[in-house]
């Protein structure tokens, strides 16, 4: 995201929410908007066999932990967030049902710590706090 600038309600001036978290009271309570954000995955195939391996990234951002609408100095920066997704998948012969395993969130890392935030203390725009998931799946085109 280049730019997030909006104005509230007519005549209250421009407010940039690109690169801040906003919590509760304000136009778009609850919520980060980090500057950078992106995934990266890296996929092998080989006859019946197929595995993936993904990076998922989420750039830091400020957070307003006093509330002041970014006007006092006093301004937490949000680290960085970093996840790893791993699949490996096979497709059965003569039935060609597509089975995979995977984990998301290999190394179990938590979400950064959002002081201000509503509930639990992180942005559930950005991370998730179950940490790491492992998921078993099937699927069959017809």
């Amino acid at each position: 995201m280049l730019t997030f600038e909006q104005e509230n309600f007519p005549g209250a001036g421009s407010i940039n929410y690109l690169n801040r978290y906003w919590t509760t009271g304000s136009a778009l309570e609850n919520v980060g908007f980090p500057e950078w954000r992106g995934n990266m995955t890296l996929a092998y195939e080989w006859k019946r066999w197929n595995a993936a391996i993904a990076w998922n990234y989420v750039d830091g951002y400020d957070e307003d932990v006093n509330q002041s609408n970014y006007e006092d100095p006093d301004i937490r920066k949000v680290s960085a967030y970093n996840t790893f997704d791993l699949r490996i998948g096979y497709k059965v012969p003569r039935v060609e049902v597509d089975l995979a395993f995977g984990i998301n969130n290999v190394f179990n890392e938590k979400p950064p710590l959002v002081q201000s935030s509503f509930e639990n203390n992180y942005d559930r725009s950005v991370g998730d706090i179950r940490g790491r998931m492992w998921f078993v799946s099937a699927s069959k085109t017809f």
